[in-house]
């Protein structure tokens, strides 16, 4: 989930400070700016999955958790990557 997600890319972060020796706060506004654009693309399909054509039907509308961290993981990816 988002705490696992959390961990690996911090720790990768890490890594590539330590190992480029890149300069702390540039590798902090990265990964700051990763974690913006994940949850931003978080919202925008968690909307997506909420959209309903009868605002009754808005209570039962549910968004899978690990679906959408998924979805909008690869979303991130593909966006990165065009």
């Amino acid at each position: 989930g988002a705490s696992h997600f959390a961990e690996s890319s911090a720790s990768l972060f890490a890594q590539l400070y330590r190992r480029f020796d890149f300069q702390a706060d540039n590798v902090r506004n990265q990964f700051d700016h990763l974690l913006s654009l994940w949850r931003s693309h978080c919202a925008t399909l968690a909307d997506l999955d909420l959209e309903v054509d009868d605002e009754e039907d808005l209570d039962d509308a549910v968004v899978n958790e690990k679906t959408l961290l998924h979805e909008a993981l690869n979303a991130v990816h593909a966006e990165l990557l065009e």
